[in-house]
């Protein structure tokens, strides 16, 4: 492995991620004003309901690349409840 750091490439994943969460928060407003709730509240959308709606989506996604800002999404929201 180099150790070397690359100062370009930090700086291209650093974008790269920005750019992700970006697209992140535009699908979670989305959601929000389509009514859905319940992404931090497990007495709305309890821990496995929501693992189990995680599960679905990975397993029935065609183009996980076209599906990584939703799956990315139901990952932040197991991170959140992590407690």
């Amino acid at each position: 492995m180099n150790t070397k750091f690359d100062f370009e490439e930090g700086k291209r994943l650093c974008n790269a991620a920005v750019n992700f969460s970006d697209a992140m928060q535009d699908v979670l407003i989305e959601k929000l004003q389509q009514g859905y709730k319940g992404w931090d509240d497990p007495d709305v959308l309890s821990d496995s309901d929501l693992l189990a709606k995680f599960m679905k989506l990975i397993g029935e996604s065609k183009d996980i690349a076209s599906d990584a800002v939703d799956i990315a999404n139901f990952a932040m929201f197991m991170w959140y409840r992590r407690k």
